[in-house]
């Protein structure tokens, strides 16, 4: 469960950084 909640904490950060990266592009 840990472990899941990790790996959808980190694909939760990639997926802020990329629309944040969109935004300001």
């Amino acid at each position: 469960m840990l472990r899941v909640c990790y790996l959808w904490e980190k694909c939760l950060k990639e997926a802020i950084k990329s629309i944040l990266f969109m935004k300001n592009k």
